[in-house]
């Protein structure tokens, strides 16, 4: 004896009942369920269809990302690793739009140096932060506001001294 259980891709189409619609609009509750209701023209699909969830997803194709990791020759010099002038390139590309920001001694949360932040700063602009265990990451959207940011730098939040650089 089979039950829904034993196939788990087809799920019921879900109904609504004409009777449940007839009196919510006789009660008055809901109006948005009522509005959404009459304004859509097109009716259930027949009970009897099923879906399954692969076909939910069928309908366009995306190459994944390429995430081959390309080979670098390591030159050493007096034990230390030359990274290749163009990689650097790349990541000072990357990193150009970005200021940093740390505490000199204890770190703090980061709720609290959000806030503080937006009321020392005051940006025209918009800008994101992101953190990591040590470090603060900024990106600003207003190269003035980063020129201002690094020049006031540093900055007490909490009586604890947060610096920030480029």
């Amino acid at each position: 004896m089979g039950t829904q259980l034993d196939n788990l891709q087809i799920f019921p189409t879900l109904q609504t009942s004409n009777v449940a619609n007839q009196s919510t609009r006789e009660q008055g509750n809901s109006p948005t369920m009522v509005n959404n209701k009459e304004q859509n023209s097109q009716p259930n699909p027949p009970a009897n269809t099923s879906t399954s969830w692969s076909s939910l997803f069928q309908g366009g194709t995306v190459s994944p990302p390429d995430t081959t990791l390309q080979r670098f020759d390591l030159d050493m010099i007096e034990g230390v690793t030359q990274v290749p002038l163009d990689l650097r390139w790349k990541g000072l590309n990357v990193w150009r739009d970005y200021v940093v920001g740390f505490f000199f001694e204890q770190r703090l949360p980061y709720p609290v140096v959000k806030e503080a932040l937006k009321k020392k700063w005051r940006t025209k602009g918009d800008y994101e932060m992101v953190t990591d265990t040590d470090l603060f990451y900024f990106k600003f959207s207003n190269e003035e506001d980063k020129r201002k940011v690094l020049e006031n730098s540093p900055i007490y939040i909490v009586g604890k001294c947060f610096i920030v650089t480029q």
